[in-house]
Parts: structure tokens; sequence; C-alpha cells
């Protein structure tokens, strides 16, 4: 694949672009018939005031602060899925109302949509993160920012090995910074070397164990000032060794980080219980404001707030992926719904959607259409012919998850000439439109009670945001040469 830390190849073409603003579009589009798959149902001799689905909508959009479409766009979008359904005007003249003939409204007690505020907040929330990243990739290649994504395996092949073991030798370090210096200047820079590697080690241990309240304590009560002799932190406090201290801190900090995430970055590829997800989702929240408590010297603080900034953005992009991994391996434990999805899938014609899908060239399109019809039909029958008991609910989640997981990340070795951010808006691209093929398909044969419509939304918000992170998380890496180093190519074979 290209590589994107040359800025030339940072720029999106104007084609480009509008077909960002498209992709846009489409989630928005797609939202909205969840929504009404979910309000709605088909009865043949019922009749349901237009406005009033409308206003269903409406309420959802608002409550949760979404912009809704219009009217005209939304009734389109009703005709669209629900192609046998007319509209009629009835009522006494002069108050007569357009209703749909052939829907009928869910009753609250029976929408489980609105009774359930999870669903609704992981939707919107999967949604807007989407948008923000598209926006963010317009304003990064507008701007001429580095755009920070790479799909290169031999970087992203750590994940699925053992991950080198985390040490800093201060005698190294202590060499290649402080090396030059007198005598005396090298004991009062290894003293402060000694300090701040033993810190850093201190981290990493609790991140390893998921200790979160012993790392926010660690990080708010740290004072380099009591750690290390008067005369050390005056040495260090001297503005002509701040460029030298600054290095060295970002050199640990960055082999911290990097560690880190690797290695929480697996449990991408497992069903992460709740109390280690809310765990994780605590570094999200909380990180930078124990970071800025700590008692260290201003140069020290502004170098790690910059490491750790992008350490903790990598962080939520991870909480999104194993929190949409939960909910997905939870709709799809029971052995029916994984078969009943199967057949769903095996009746959608995967190559004609790939082939009008205008983002692809035609290269590309004969590669998605092979892995969806392919490598994604084999994993779906895999997951409908998996036969445990139900009491093993926890080793079905777990499977479901590395099997859909482990599609996805081999998918990589065929498009590694393809240009990392051009493969991720097409691979989105491709999975949005199967998405909304898959529920127009429900409503033209008025079946769309039968359509497992939350299931294949799940999968949908899971492989947006694992995608998205497999790309952030490999441009991080790739800038870390000791961390790459001596890295074999992963083998994806089967």
């Amino acid at each position: 694949m290209k590589d994107l830390s040359k800025p030339e190849n940072c720029n999106l073409n104007s084609r480009q672009i509008r077909h960002l603003a498209t992709k846009v579009k489409k989630q928005h589009q797609l939202f909205a018939m969840v929504v009404l798959f979910r309000s709605v149902k088909i009865k043949k001799t019922a009749v349901c005031p237009r406005n009033r689905v409308y206003n269903k909508y409406i309420m959802v959009c608002h409550q949760f602060d979404i912009n809704p479409m219009c009217n005209a766009s939304f009734g389109k979008l009703v005709r669209m899925c629900f192609p046998n359904v007319t509209t009629r005007r009835l009522g006494i003249r002069g108050t007569s109302r357009y209703h749909y003939c052939g829907l009928e409204l869910k009753d609250e007690s029976e929408n489980d949509y609105f009774d359930s505020m999870d669903f609704v907040e992981d939707k919107l929330r999967v949604s807007q993160s989407f948008n923000e990243n598209v926006h963010g990739l317009i304003s990064k290649s507008t701007s001429g920012e580095i755009c920070d994504l790479s799909f290169d395996l031999n970087v992203l092949g750590r994940l699925t090995n053992c991950s080198p073991p985390f040490e800093l030798s201060v005698d190294e370090l202590v060499q290649e910074f402080a090396g030059e210096k007198s005598e005396d200047e090298v004991k009062l820079f290894r003293e402060f070397a000694q300090v701040y590697v033993k810190f850093c080690l201190s981290t990493f241990k609790h991140l390893r164990f998921i200790q979160m309240k012993s790392l926010f304590d660690e990080l708010s009560h740290f004072d380099l000032n009591n750690k290390v002799s008067a005369k050390c932190f005056a040495y260090i406090d001297n503005p002509t060794h701040h460029k030298m201290v600054t290095s060295f801190v970002a050199r640990c900090d960055d082999d911290l980080y990097a560690h880190s995430i690797m290695l929480l970055s697996k449990t991408v590829f497992q069903d992460v219980p709740l109390a280690v997800r809310k765990q994780i989702f605590k570094l999200d929240s909380n990180l930078i404001i124990c970071v800025e408590k700590m008692k260290i010297l201003p140069c020290i603080k502004l170098q790690k707030l910059a490491s750790i900034k992008i350490f903790v953005g990598l962080i939520s992009s991870l909480v999104r992926v194993i929190n949409n991994a939960s909910k997905l391996s939870l709709s799809m434990s029971d052995p029916s719904v994984r078969v009943d999805m199967f057949k769903e899938w095996k009746s959608l014609n995967k190559k004609r959607v790939i082939t009008r899908e205008p983002l692809l060239s035609d290269k590309l399109k004969e590669r998605m259409s092979l892995f969806f019809c392919n490598d994604v039909t084999y994993s779906f029958k895999e997951l409908q012919l998996l036969n445990l008991p139900s009491e093993n609910s926890k080793a079905v989640r777990t499977y479901v998850i590395r099997n859909l997981s482990s599609l996805l990340f081999r998918s990589l070795c065929n498009f590694e000439d393809t240009d990392p951010k051009e493969y991720l808006l097409c691979a989105s691209g491709s999975i949005t439109s199967i998405m909304r093929a898959l529920f127009y398909k429900a409503g033209n044969n008025m079946q769309s009670s039968d359509i497992h419509v939350s299931e294949w939304w799940d999968i949908n918000c899971w492989a947006t945001e694992f995608l998205n992170f497999i790309g952030l998380l490999g441009g991080y890496l790739k800038k870390n040469d000791r961390l790459c180093k001596d890295t074999d190519i992963l083998s994806l074979q089967r």
C-alpha cells in the first residue's frame, strides 16, 4: 500500500470529497431506514397517517440531537422500503390527511427500539463518529496535514502474534541522550532517567492488568521534585537542558504508548466483558486530566500531553470497536438468528450491489465482489453451523467476534496495493450499500418483520469502526520503528 506519511499522498480530489459527502448522506438514510423498520409493520388492512410516521422519526432525531431528513426525502424512503404500500387521502373533506395504506404504527409497548435507549445511543454515536471521521479526513487533506492511516501487514501482524516485551534500558537511554556530557552531568541525568523509566514501567503494568484506579492515583500524585535530588531537579530545570529532557521523555512515552495500545488492541478479537470495557473507557475520559495534575516541569508536561492525546484518540476508537462488538456478539448469540441471517445473505445478489458502487474502480469491484461473495459467505456459513449448547453463550459470543474480526483482518492482504484512505472509504461504502440492499429487499418482499434489521445494523456499525481503528493503529505504529523492527509478515492463510 502507498505510504501516507508523504504529504503528496494526503490530498483528496474533488471527486473523492463528493464521494465522502455521499457516504455521510447514506449513513443518515441508513439510520432513517432502521427507525422506519422498527417503527412500523406491514398489515394489509391497516391505514396510518403519514405525518405520524414522520413525526415518530423526528422525535428520535430531536431526542438524540441529529439532523433529520426532510419530509419529502423521508417519504421517498418509505416508498423505497415498502413499494407495495400506497398513499391515499382519507377523511372528511376539508380535514382529510394523507395515509399509508398497508402500514401500521407499532405500539410503544411493542416497539423495543424506542424502549432501548442503549440501542439508539450506540447507533447514533457510531453514525456521528463516522461523520466526524469523514470531515476530519477532508479538513486534514485540504490543510496539507499528514493523514495517519496504514494497513501495512508488516506492522499489523503483531496484533495476532505475541507482543514484544516492554523494556527500557537506562544505560542505553543515558548513552543516547547524555553520552557526550560530562561525568557529573551524566550522573544527574541518570538519576532522572531512573525515576522516569521506573514510572513508565509502572504505568505499563497498570495498563496491562487493567488497574485504572492505581494508574490514575499514581499519575495524579506524581511529584518529580520529591523523587529526585534538588541538584538533579535544578539540572533538568535548566532551560539549556530542556530539549534533551523532552526528547528523552518523548522517546520513553512513544515506546510506552505503542506497546500499550498494541496490547490493548488485541481485545478487538475478543468479546470483552463489561467490567473491562468500563475500565478501558476510563482511559478515554480520565487519562489526560490525570496527566495535567502531575507535578512536573512545564516543558515535560507539554511533551507528555502531546503524546498522550494521540494515545487517547486511539483508545477512544478502540472503545467504539469493542462496545459495538459486544452488542453484535449478543445479537448473534441466538443460533436461529445466525441461520436466518445466513439465508438472508445468500438470497442477496452481492455482486450486483458491488458493481453499482460508485466509489470502486473496476479492479476494486472485482476484489470486493470476491471478498463478499466468497469469504464473507464462508464465514456466515461457519457461524450458522456453529453448534454449542446455550449455556456456553460466552463461548458463542467469543467465536462470533473472532470469526468476523479475523475475516476483516485477513481481507487486508487482498488490498495491499491500494491507498489506505481509498480502501477505507471503499470498504465502508460497500458495506453500507449491502446493508441498504438488504433493507430494501425486505421492504420489497413485504417481510420487514422477518429480516434482522438490528443485527445487520450492528454488523455495519462494528465493521466501520473496526476498519477505521485498524487503519489508525497501523499509521501510529508505523511511526515507531523500534516496535515494528524485525516484525515478520503475518501469515493470513486459513
